[in-house]
């Protein structure tokens, strides 16, 4: 197995272009991850363990008008995760750090 398991993605993250952004990251009853901003609004939504290709499949949920978009998250490291964003031509990578490690488990 890799790097990620269903709980790795588990505590508190933050996007390195926007330290500021923070995402909270647990694991709900259906063993899907989940993640929060600090507003308590879903961004990260049904995220789940492909170990055969070795990326959490889900979506992510614009805050601002609630869409949600298919992506696929990658491991950097132990402390790092990507993805990308497409939109028309252009796409945007993301890289998301760890800012503390605590199993964060919501009961939803």
């Amino acid at each position: 197995m890799g790097l990620f398991s269903q709980t790795t993605l588990s505590g508190i993250w933050f996007d390195s272009d926007h330290p500021e952004k923070e995402v909270h990251m647990y694991v709900r009853k259906d063993d899907k991850v989940y993640g929060t901003n600090p507003a308590g609004d879903v961004v990260f939504k049904a995220l789940s363990y492909d170990s055969k290709n070795e990326v959490f499949k889900g979506f992510i949920v614009s805050p601002e008008n609630g869409k949600a978009f298919p992506i696929e998250i990658e491991s950097a490291g132990p402390d790092i995760f990507t993805f990308e964003i497409k939109k028309f031509v252009f796409t945007k990578k993301f890289i998301f750090k760890r800012k503390l490690v605590q199993k964060l488990e919501k009961e939803r």
